[in-house]
């Protein structure tokens, strides 16, 4: 699932897109190739990050108004990392590792702070620990949806022809959590399915509501 070091930096933000109609999870990053040609100076050099975005996605290039709309089947998500652990093995891996499956669990916290922090107290300090000692578990993280990020964009005309479904019963401030494991989608001996359905049922002894967990395989990984 991943390249190299499987964690991901804690306070980063990340877009998550479930794909409806492919048993498939994309991680992506933007970047736009008009503004990283070789020594020549940007035009919009003088504009800040945000608005050099917002100025890309107004303007899109033929391959975006062509595979933009292939992307219509998608739940799309913008999250914020807060808490992201992989196997101390990794990261001494140069060149990228590759896992095979992935937990995806979707969930709507405790409304009371106290039940919220005790949530992630156990998420973070015991439930990684517990998951670690299978070999075939690669890494795990927390995240939580950004509703204004997820939104932020929509407007712009790249998405003129792309609109992203809404995840049943969406409500602003979900969790999520994404387990990754080495071993093969439907495997005989997978032991993702246990430990998932386990996870799940400790999430709904703390309070947890609107538990949604999918298995996904990788089809196809990329390196930069």
């Amino acid at each position: 699932m991943t390249g190299g070091r499987t964690s991901i930096s804690p306070n980063a933000s990340v877009s998550l897109g479930s794909c409806a109609r492919a048993d498939s999870t994309l991680w992506t990053r933007r970047m736009d190739p008009r503004n990283t040609s070789s020594g020549t100076r940007s035009p919009h050099s003088k504009l800040s990050p945000l608005q050099n975005t917002w100025r890309a996605l107004n303007d899109p290039t033929p391959g975006t108004k062509k595979f933009m709309p292939l992307l219509a089947s998608l739940n799309r998500s913008a999250c914020h990392v807060v808490y992201s652990a992989s196997r101390s093995e990794l990261d001494k891996c140069r060149g990228g590792g590759l896992g095979a499956t992935i937990s995806h669990t979707v969930f709507q916290p405790p409304s009371q702070p106290e039940s919220r922090r005790r949530l992630q107290d156990w998420i973070v300090e015991k439930t990684w620990s517990g998951l670690s000692v299978h070999h075939s578990c690669l890494a795990l993280h927390l995240i939580e949806h950004d509703d204004a990020a997820s939104k932020s964009g929509s407007s712009t005309r790249s998405y003129d022809e792309v609109k992203f479904h809404s995840a049943e019963g969406e409500v602003s401030g979900r969790w999520m959590v994404l387990i990754e494991f080495a071993e093969p989608l439907g495997a005989s001996f997978a032991k993702h399915g246990y430990l998932a359905k386990s996870f799940v049922l400790q999430l709904e002894a703390y309070d947890a509501r609107n538990v949604q967990t999918c298995h996904y395989r990788l089809i196809c990984a990329m390196n930069e």
